[in-house]
């Protein structure tokens, strides 16, 4: 995918405060991730039984920053942001980035 022009939305911006926490990253840092993710889900137009075109955007999962970034690649921004913190049970220890999902105490 070809970063150039590569924009953060409010709502991409809101969501990494809410669900990974810390420092919102640059937009040179979010490339940086995207070279470095693994690819789960290429963006493609759509076409709506009412002749509308939808875009599914696509997902890239960093697997060290444990994010799914989920990028409109048709309007290159970063739409939304998926953690480990979503999952149900989910609990960070102090110090610690958070548990192995699935784990129960």
């Amino acid at each position: 995918m070809r970063l150039k022009g590569l924009a953060l939305t409010t709502k991409f911006k809101k969501e990494w405060r809410n669900r990974v926490g810390g420092r919102v990253p640059s937009v040179d840092e979010i490339k940086r991730m995207i070279r470095e993710s693994v690819f789960l889900q290429k963006g493609m137009p759509y076409a709506l039984i009412n002749g509308k075109i939808y875009y599914k955007p696509g997902l890239y999962w960093h697997i060290e920053e444990e994010v799914v970034l989920k990028i409109d690649e048709e309007n290159m921004t970063v739409i939304s942001v998926f953690s480990p913190r979503l999952a149900p049970g989910y609990r960070e220890e102090p110090g610690e980035r958070g548990q192995e999902l699935g784990a129960r105490n």
